[in-house]
């Protein structure tokens, strides 16, 4: 079957940068947000496996990445979709 790659690129300014000690705690908070993704995007049965301004917590920004990242694969908004009328 077909195979979807979606690569990210993750930029962020200097004042949240400066929230970690070290380029490794970084990393390790990168990893822990994109496993909370992947998660999400599990529960929609997509078969995924795998550019937004996020000023929020944690878990909205979870939220936000698996958002968007729906959207790149082409998933429009509820109100949007084939189903609005039903």
């Amino acid at each position: 079957s077909p195979c979807i790659i979606i690569d990210y690129l993750c930029v962020t300014e200097t004042c949240f940068c400066e929230r970690f000690k070290t380029n490794k705690e970084l990393l390790e908070y990168i990893t822990v947000m994109f496993t909370g993704v992947q998660n999400l995007l599990d529960t929609l049965n997509l078969g995924i496996v795998g550019v937004a301004q996020d000023y929020s917590d944690y878990n909205e920004r979870v939220d936000t990445v698996a958002h968007e990242t729906a959207h790149l694969i082409g998933a429009p908004h509820d109100e949007e979709g084939p189903c609005q009328d039903t």
